[in-house]
């Protein structure tokens, strides 16, 4: 499928839940979507959308991998030469989500959440800067979470004590990425979306029912990346509320 006349998005973390949703709506928008997972042969879901959508086989890429990063660089690179919007989704939480308290957290699982969480983040989006520099309006979109808000923890009594320690740390980091390459990457737009409670393998962890469906989410952070007005170095949630940091 040619780029010529459509928008080019790279999705990290595709192989099911939101990131898998956000392709069929990226799709709706006009985008040429390149959705990354780390291993499309066992990403059957994903291929059979790609397929019917008409859009490029899927890019195998991990974010914790310096080799995965670059080969899936050279392949955007050399089918579409650019790219408009990059949205880091790809997340990890720990083995026991959500419980995870903060006296009894391991370091081994904080450091596995900072590695992908922000360390990812941070990578894919300075490998693919050459690519996002050649758009007329590029944009990178950070899947960021509630639970990383220090704000928020503050006003309600951290939301759950004993849950999500590392993930929080791991998200907050993950905001304060979004906002230090805001100010020093000024070129491009840094957004960091709150994607809801979403019915996910992860949101519903744990006996828990979550509020909002894929479906809901990814329209709702699609539609936050793509508003017309510029802005950057902002934290909200799908529905546009903004978020404290």
């Amino acid at each position: 499928m040619s780029s010529k006349g459509m928008q080019v998005a790279v999705v990290t973390g595709c192989s099911r839940g939101i990131g898998l949703a956000m392709v069929s709506e990226l799709v709706k928008n006009n985008f040429k979507v390149f959705a990354t997972c780390r291993n499309p042969a066992s990403a059957s879901q994903l291929s059979g959308l790609l397929t019917s959508l008409e859009q490029p086989a899927a890019v195998a890429l991990d974010v914790t991998d310096e080799a995965s990063i670059q080969a899936a660089y050279g392949t955007v690179k050399e089918a579409a030469g650019r790219v408009d919007l990059l949205i880091n989704n790809a997340g990890i939480s720990v083995k026991t989500h959500p419980v995870d308290p903060c006296e009894t957290a391991q370091l081994s699982e904080l450091n596995r959440l900072l590695e992908t969480n922000v360390g990812g983040l941070v990578r894919v989006t300075q490998v693919f800067l050459p690519l996002l520099r050649a758009s007329p309006r590029p944009r990178v979109v950070n899947i960021s979470s509630l639970l990383g808000s220090i704000g928020v923890c503050k006003e309600r009594g951290a939301l759950a004590p004993d849950h999500f320690f590392s993930y929080r740390i791991s998200k907050a980091a993950g905001n304060m990425a979004t906002v230090a390459m805001s100010t020093a990457i000024t070129e491009v737009e840094f957004l960091a979306v709150h994607p809801g409670w979403v019915a996910t393998d992860m949101g519903n962890s744990g006996g828990r029912t979550a509020d909002i469906t894929v479906e809901e989410s990814a329209e709702g952070v699609v539609r936050e990346a793509l508003r017309p007005q510029r802005r950057t170095g902002e934290f909200v949630d799908w529905r546009g509320n903004p978020v404290p940091w």
